[in-house]
């Protein structure tokens, strides 16, 4: 990957941001978030601002640390996750900046999602979610943060948008939640006990069943063996790679083979997103334009390098011998060959 070509269009999208975000007019979400710090930047008041990224979380707290508006007003400080692949913190540097926040150096926090989720934040008196809503989870805890006396709490983003209708619905969903635990109270116990175990069993069963099908699978491909071939696109026929190329990490099946790069197109974000054991830095496209899959690392595996978490719906296979190309819906419905399995290191 080329990290200097990386570095160098981020450099120049935040430029393209700066130049635009000096100009309310273009961005009249920015203004409104001006407008609010303002108001409650009187007295000792404390305030969090949640955004999606890592990358707005610095270009955000830059922005607003050079308005004129706010020069003595709001003295804002920021903090991100330990693997955010923009500006990531250590867990030395996160405190450093929370002190600065419980203490009289910050009375604006910049973030994203993780102070949701376990980390010390001092009592808010607002809280300001930026283009940012996740689920009803999410959003109610968000709002737990704003916990001092006659606190507020915003959301700032555009009319009817995709965060609006989700913002909605999480309403929605919260509503009923509170119904539910109100509701709760008056259920007969014993129905409820009863439709919890009958539930449980389902459930249960349904696992097993599931488990007793996946090791059905294995024994076939076990039977079947590993079996040459290639790897297609599914879209333009375009090989892609050989099928010894192919391994499997739990339900994950990628390639890292340097060839398939060279032949593919790795589009990559912005930013990259961090779950737990992956880091997803975009997607690999043929040429044709298709998408063939996740762009990613395994995080506890940077020996591999970077992959491919291939989509099993946009490829095909052509097995040595056989003249026609073989398709499956997804990965579980593969019996025609069996793939390497990713050795795990002890540790």
């Amino acid at each position: 990957m080329d990290d200097t070509l990386y570095e160098r269009c981020r450099t120049e999208l935040e430029d393209i941001l700066k130049k635009y975000t000096e100009h309310p007019a273009v961005n009249p979400k920015l203004e409104s978030l001006v407008q609010l710090l303002k108001r409650h930047a009187l007295g000792a008041t404390k305030g969090l601002v949640l955004v999606k990224t890592t990358f707005y979380v610095k270009t955000l707290h830059d922005y607003l640390s050079t308005h004129p508006e706010l020069i003595n007003l709001v003295k804002p400080t920021w903090i991100v996750g330990q693997n955010s692949a923009d500006h990531s913190l250590t867990i030395h540097d996160q405190e450093a900046k929370l002190q600065q926040f419980r203490g009289n150096e910050c009375n604006v926090l910049i973030a994203t999602d993780i102070v949701q989720e376990g980390l010390d934040i001092p009592t808010c008196s607002y809280v300001i979610r930026y283009e940012f809503v996740s689920d009803e989870i999410g959003t109610i805890q968000s709002r737990g943060r704003a916990r001092a006396q006659n606190s507020s709490y915003y959301l700032i983003t555009e009319q009817d948008s995709i965060n609006h209708i989700r913002e909605k619905n999480n309403k929605t969903r919260e509503d009923y939640m509170e119904e539910t635990i109100a509701e709760w109270p008056r259920l007969n116990k014993e129905k409820f006990r009863n439709y919890v175990e009958a539930k449980t069993k389902s459930l249960i069963k349904g696992w097993e069943t599931d488990l007793q099908n996946e090791q059905k699978q294995r024994n076939v491909l076990r039977q079947v063996g590993r079996k040459d071939g290639a790897i297609h696109c599914r879209k333009c026929n375009a090989k892609l790679g050989e099928l010894s190329w192919l391994k499997k990490r739990n339900t994950t099946y990628f390639i890292n083979n340097a060839e398939f790069f060279t032949g593919t197109e790795c589009k990559l974000d912005k930013t990259y997103t961090n779950f737990q054991e992956n880091l997803v830095m975009g997607e690999v496209k043929c040429t044709c334009g298709d998408s063939l899959g996740g762009c990613q690392k395994f995080m506890d595996r940077p020996e591999l390098g970077t992959l491919c978490a291939l989509k099993c719906k946009q490829i095909k296979f052509k097995l040595v011998g056989e003249p026609n190309y073989i398709e499956f819906a997804q990965w579980s419905k593969n019996n025609r060959f069996d793939v390497e399995e990713l050795q795990e290191i002890d540790n």
